[in-house]
């Protein structure tokens, strides 16, 4: 096995890892962000599992399979620039455009004979190159916007997405110049298993990458919390609400301190603005407060909406 090779296959098991995890996540936590990444990984993994079926036996790879996998791979951009709607916000119109011409992409993959030629295969690495190289950008600036945990997470999955977009430069041009052929795979197989890791690192970060990300904004946040205004109350949680946010790299948080006169949360933020003034009888903030657990939900007006 050359070195080549090991990378590709350790890329391979990479990625039926990452989707053998997030679609356990998909299942208990079905989100828009959560079933594309499924989907984006399940299409990985299947790539995968075709290539080491055919190193595993030895024999040519069908018409059928080619065409498959030329499908997925045309399917994959699209799919990430799904998640980078989900994490960054995409244009409607580009979302609807690019779906367009993933229809045509698909359908041309079954529909050109094997093997496929070089001009197609140059029209099908650009479409790509396209879409990856806007969603990576997305990524990016998302990642520019967030702090702490949230922007590393980003700049991993914009890191892998300029390591795909590599992969399909290098197969276009391996269509182009036929003759470098061994070099462009080389390179491809370099980048699969790198834009594999960043991937793994922005989807699934090791316990000890979290705590290396979180360690300087906890810090900032134990140091600066001894320093906020304690004149009132509305001081007090305003300043430590102003830490919170850059800590968790969130747009916004809100304090609720129980008042226990009144047996209920009250936001001394909202003093005075009547239904804001307190998050009383709130399915997600007394059920936070009686587990004592925090609680995710993805749209909180829909979950809680007389609040």
């Amino acid at each position: 096995m050359t070195a080549d090779q090991l990378l590709r296959h350790m890329a391979e098991v990479t990625f039926i890892v990452i989707w053998a995890v997030i679609l356990v996540r998909a299942i208990r936590q079905p989100r828009a962000a959560t079933i594309h990444a499924a989907i984006f990984f399940g299409l990985a993994a299947a790539i995968a599992l075709l290539d080491g079926a055919v190193a595993i036996t030895g024999l040519e790879r069908p018409a059928l399979a080619m065409q498959a996998t030329a499908a997925m791979l045309v399917t994959m951009p699209y799919l990430l620039l799904l998640l980078a709607d989900d994490f960054a916000g995409v244009p409607r119109g580009a979302l609807g455009g690019t779906g367009l011409i993933l229809i045509v992409a698909v359908v041309s993959s079954f529909a050109v004979q094997t093997p496929f030629p070089a001009a197609y295969s140059l029209l099908t690495a650009t479409y790509a190159v396209v879409i990856l190289a806007y969603s990576t950008a997305r990524f990016a600036m998302a990642a520019q916007a967030a702090a702490g945990a949230s922007r590393r997470r980003m700049e991993a999955v914009a890191t892998a997405g300029s390591l795909f977009t590599l992969i399909f430069v290098f197969d276009g041009l391996s269509a182009a110049i036929p003759g470098q052929h061994a070099a462009w795979a080389s390179l491809s197989s370099v980048a699969s298993f790198g834009y594999a890791v960043a991937y793994s690192v922005g989807f699934l970060p090791p316990r000890f990458f979290r705590q290396a990300w979180q360690a300087p904004q906890v810090q900032q946040f134990l140091i600066s919390s001894t320093l906020v205004p304690r004149t009132s109350l509305l001081d007090l949680t305003t300043a430590l609400e102003s830490i919170i946010v850059p800590m968790l790299g969130a747009q916004q948080a809100n304090i609720a301190i129980w008042d226990e006169q009144e047996q209920r949360l009250v936001s001394p933020q909202f003093v005075g603005i009547p239904l804001l003034t307190v998050i009383r009888e709130s399915a997600l903030a007394s059920r936070a407060f009686s587990s004592q657990t925090s609680i995710f939900v993805e749209d909180a007006a829909r979950s809680d909406p007389m609040n």
